[in-house]
């Protein structure tokens, strides 16, 4: 992990891990093409749900810390349970390990 890196950077370079473009990430996602570089502190909880969705690979928690490996195992060592209230910035995502 870089000292540096931020939830944006992480993305981005999951994005060219998939070989696909921003534009391509944004409309499979279902949000406007510029998103990802519109993005600056962090996901909104509607978009991390359909991230999680779409790409089920990804590790979120990687993708929000910047701890462990990018790629969630082929093993389902790691669960991935989203909890959301009715109110978005009430939202959180609690990454759960066996």
């Amino acid at each position: 992990m870089g000292t540096n890196e931020t939830v944006k950077d992480r993305l981005i370079q999951y994005i060219e891990y998939k070989h696909i473009t921003k534009s391509e990430f944004c409309r499979n996602i279902g949000v406007s093409t510029s998103y990802v570089t519109s993005i600056r502190a962090s996901i909104q909880p509607e978009k991390m749900t359909k991230i999680i969705e779409i790409y089920p690979d990804l590790n979120i928690g990687w993708l929000l810390t910047g701890f462990g490996k990018m790629i969630n195992s082929t093993e389902n060592d790691e669960k991935i349970f989203v909890v959301c209230s009715s109110d978005p910035d009430r939202c959180c995502f609690a990454v759960m390990y066996k």
